[in-house]
């Protein structure tokens, strides 16, 4: 029959070729599970095998393995950084008989060169600095302030500038200033032999890694035709890649200009005159002479937090710098009273150190919802926030009643009201000295390479500061029944520093001795990379390497995910999942922690992994 073949009726042939349309479906939606699961979820257990060099059965959660620290271990002093030039030159620095200042001074200027995407003396910083004989702790705020002509409402409808990138987002830079006060106070060098190593670099040229090359090709487009030149090889007209050297013949000779003129030539005198030359030429321009004129440090009363769980002391800084919000994640977590066997990797602990995880990340989403009300301390008042919020007597416990072991919850729960904005650049400079004292200090020019606008005349790369105010039209997170409003506390008035999660940190023992430096690079997972190294060594007992280079969990409370990073185990990821976390897989933009800390008679230094740091010492 016409309507027959091979023996089957059209209604049978139908019904074969539904089964056969349902089952090629059915495979593609269990091959795009697994595909999904894997990205969301990271790297399968063979691969985390592999990654560890354990490819047998065993009795433990595998935890990759950590490198041999003893090329870290010094005797009596170790400065950590991004960049192993830059941590030797620290180094020298002490070896000569500077301070821990002097150190601290030559080695941002180093990164202002080895490290120009994140660090400069077109940006600004934080420093943590501890007096070992007084048990003193000072602490400097040098982040770039908003020029004269800024207002809230200068982005919104215009055109003309960006708070992102170009002319209108730089803000005015500190770190002249601040360095320069930090050194008439502490330093015993010479101002201009800090100088002296970073020129002969800037001049001879620095070896791009793969690091920097990197973030190189993906941002150079949106350079402007200065940065371009530095980057591109002048034989072939391509990009500069991995191995390749960078001169900055212009900043060398700003540095010069510094170093026998001091900062009054940067803010009232000829290298001024060519810094708003250049800013002139830039597309929105906002920054005047006078801006340069006006601008100051501001020394900050130290926030100090006692830990009952081991008797340490932590030492930050105040808002607009992140060390409160590290400060209240500690706080709270302080009444676990958690030891190593509270992240356990034995096979029937894994709910139980899962849940330790979980009380970390619920605790992080309280401090970030509270870091949503803060703002410069010069401009807003911050001590009720401070004083309610981040005393653990009266209200960390509060906290830890608020957080269920067995559950997460919705935004509102963590009693969010606004927006926070989040970054990217940064660098972290930790050193701890032959004499006990101890300096933390964390720069930044923002995003990578800043503005994106480098000075014809000065060779200077500007910052993006500017991005890191809120704004009153732009809240940074909204889902379909809820919108975040912006932070009020946080928008742009003249000469106000905007929030930041920059946390140099010091830690010392009931004797006032330094047990640990620390901090981070990362936008605004500095905060949770700083406090998880600090968890990890004071209280779950690692050594500092270990601390440092462990997998890491961040969340933010907006959005309301959490990333882990690949390697962090999958059994302990399964488990957040049944408390409700959204888990995602953690792949750009990764944070460092770049620390020195103290194992019984010696210092170790690490610099993390993550951004191929290397660390130096004696």
């Amino acid at each position: 029959m016409a309507s027959e073949t091979c023996g089957f009726s059209s209604k049978t042939r139908a019904a074969l070729y539904l089964l056969v349309v349902l089952i090629v479906v059915a495979i593609i939606l269990a091959c795009t599970a697994i595909i999904v699961s894997a990205v969301n979820r990271g790297p399968n257990k063979q691969e985390e095998s592999d990654i560890s060099g354990a490819d047998v059965q065993t009795d433990e959660v595998i935890w990759p393995s950590v490198p041999d620290d003893s090329e870290n271990v010094y005797r009596f002093a170790s400065v950590a950084c991004a960049e192993k030039n830059c941590s030797t030159i620290g180094v020298q620095m002490l070896a000569e008989g500077g301070s821990g200042i002097d150190a601290m001074i030559a080695v941002s200027l180093c990164l202002g060169v080895a490290r120009s995407l994140s660090s400069g003396v077109g940006g600004g910083g934080f420093t943590t600095y501890y007096n070992r004989e007084m048990m003193e702790p000072y602490v400097l705020d040098y982040r770039d302030t908003a020029p004269a002509v800024a207002n809230s409402t200068m982005y919104i409808n215009n055109s003309r500038i960006s708070p992102n990138i170009g002319g209108g987002s730089i803000a005015v830079p500190g770190e002249i200033a601040g360095t320069w006060e930090l050194h008439q106070k502490f330093g015993k060098l010479n101002w201009s032999r800090l100088f002296e190593p970073s020129i002969e670099l800037a001049e001879n040229g620095i070896t791009l890694n793969a690091y920097v090359a990197g973030y190189l090709l993906r941002l150079f487009d949106s350079f402007d035709d200065q940065l371009k030149a530095i980057f591109t090889d002048s034989k072939t007209g391509e990009i500069k890649k991995e191995g390749d050297t960078v001169v900055f013949t212009k900043l060398a000779e700003t540095y010069r200009r510094i170093a026998a003129e001091g900062p009054q030539t940067f803010y009232n005198g000829s290298l001024r005159d060519d810094i708003v030359a250049d800013l002139e030429e830039l597309d929105g321009q906002t920054i005047f002479k006078e801006d340069l004129e006006n601008y100051k440090p501001e020394v900050r009363e130290p926030l100090q937090s006692s830990l009952e769980n081991g008797g340490y002391k932590l030492i930050s800084l105040p808002p607009p710098s992140g060390g409160v919000v590290v400060q209240y994640i500690l706080n709270i977590l302080d009444g676990y009273e958690f030891t190593s066997s509270s992240v356990s990797p034995k096979l029937e602990e894994i709910p139980s150190t899962a849940t330790t995880y979980h009380q970390i990340i619920e605790a992080v989403k309280f401090a970030y919802a509270s870091r949503m009300n803060l703002g410069d301390g010069s401009f807003v008042d911050v001590s009720e926030v401070i004083g309610s919020k981040y005393d653990k007597l009266k209200f960390s416990e509060e906290i830890r009643q608020k957080i269920t072991d067995s559950r997460t919850h919705n935004v509102e729960y963590y009693g969010v009201t606004t927006d926070a904005r989040r970054t990217t650049g940064t660098s972290q400079i930790s050193i701890l000295t032959g004499n006990g004292d101890a300096v933390s200090t964390t720069t930044t020019v923002n995003y990578a390479w800043g503005s994106k606008r480098m000075g014809k005349r000065t060779g200077i790369i500007f910052n993006n500061l500017m991005d890191d105010f809120s704004m009153p039209d732009k809240p940074s997170w909204s889902n379909d029944s809820w919108v975040a409003p912006s932070n009020s506390a946080n928008w742009i008035e003249p000469g106000k520093r905007p929030l930041s999660s920059m946390s140099p940190t010091v830690v010392v023992d009931q004797n006032g001795d330094v047990v640990m430096v620390t901090g981070g690079s990362g936008g605004s997972k500095i905060i949770t990379a700083t406090a998880l190294t600090l968890i990890n060594q004071l209280w779950f007992g690692m050594n500092l390497t270990e601390a440092v280079f462990r997998p890491r969990l961040h969340s933010q409370l907006l959005p309301d995910n959490v990333l882990y990073e690949n390697r962090f185990p999958l059994e302990y990821v399964d488990e957040l999942i049944k408390k409700g976390h959204k888990m995602e897989f953690h792949t750009s933009n990764i944070p460092a922690s770049d620390s020195v800390g103290v194992y019984e008679e010696s210092i170790i230094g690490v610099s993390d992994f993550r951004r191929q740091g290397a660390a130096d010492g004696f």
